[in-house]
């Protein structure tokens, strides 16, 4: 006779060899697609039609071609490619379903330009979802990103920047992980008005094997909202031309000016955000710069 006990090891053994199969599956796919980017990106340097189109269509695919509709939640992104659009580089961002009915949002930077990039950018984001549906802790997921990227050939740059973050809504509470690895720190905004770092700073992945990460938890209310960046942001620099400084950056307290503010949804705070960059930046962009915004809704 199966006993209750019997029963749950069974059903927890199950659970583990599903999830280690969808892992393994997640991560095969990641392979994959880093060797099509990679051959897609030769076999077009070969002919020599390593345009601005090329480049710009490449570095579309490494996006989300739509963020998901989650209830309980408004998630809006703003996205504005380097001027040249000549090379893809390695700012990406995400938004996905991961184990036990969480909600993973990822934004990084790829170290590097070109193809390589776009390798790395394809096989971080896949590993990111695969990991994703074994656990719910942003700092594992972190650190099976970091051994995946040291498993990589040795030879150019293969680490990378990420703020990871796992929301759960639960008994009707609403609570977030947070880890960066070597990330701009995400920012919570509460609905009064107040503006603070979502996480703590952590190592990049993809230098070394032990990687220095940590975790940080809050729970969120109707109208808080969390900011995502990448550095293409913060680094906007003005030219000196027209009586300002040369070189100054928009930076952080820049970036918290415009968010203390706020704005009424999520895509509308992006855009505020991407709006202000603009504005403060004298000259045309540099680096691509993107902002993902998830606001609670009732």
């Amino acid at each position: 006779h199966w006993t209750d006990r019997d029963v749950e090891v069974l059903d927890t053994l199950a659970q583990a060899a599903s999830g280690e199969i969808a892992l393994r599956a997640a991560l095969a796919d990641a392979q994959e697609l880093a060797q099509q980017t990679a051959e897609l990106a030769a076999a077009a340097a070969v002919a020599g039609r390593r345009t601005a189109e090329f480049a710009r269509t490449l570095q579309q695919s490494l996006l989300p071609p739509q963020l998901p509709d989650v209830p309980g939640l408004d998630i809006g992104a703003a996205y504005v490619p380097a001027s040249t659009g000549e090379e893809v580089v390695g700012d990406f961002y995400d938004v996905f379903e991961g184990v036990s009915g969480t909600w993973c949002v990822a934004v990084g930077d790829v170290s590097g330009k070109g193809p390589e990039a776009a390798v790395i950018t394809g096989l971080a984001r896949w590993t990111l979802r695969a990991v994703a549906l074994r656990t719910i802790s942003p700092v594992k997921v972190l650190g099976r990103l970091n051994e995946v990227l040291l498993h990589q050939p040795a030879g150019g740059d293969r680490h990378i920047t990420v703020a990871f973050a796992t929301i759960r809504r639960q008994r009707g509470r609403v609570t977030v992980s947070l880890c960066s690895a070597g990330h701009p720190l995400p920012l919570l905004r509460r609905a009064d008005g107040t503006v603070f770092d979502a996480a703590r700073p952590g190592m990049s992945a993809g230098w070394f094997e032990r990687a220095d990460l940590s975790e940080t938890k809050h729970e969120l209310d109707t109208g808080d909202m969390l900011v995502f960046v990448t550095d293409g942001v913060l680094e906007a620099r003005r030219s000196g031309l027209g009586g300002a400084r040369s070189g100054e950056e928009f930076g952080v307290e820049g970036l918290r000016r415009v968010v203390a503010i706020g704005a009424g949804s999520a895509r509308e705070l992006a855009v505020a955000v991407m709006d202000a960059v603009e504005e403060f930046r004298d000259g045309p962009p540099v680096d691509d710069t993107a902002v993902l915004v998830v606001r609670v809704t009732p």
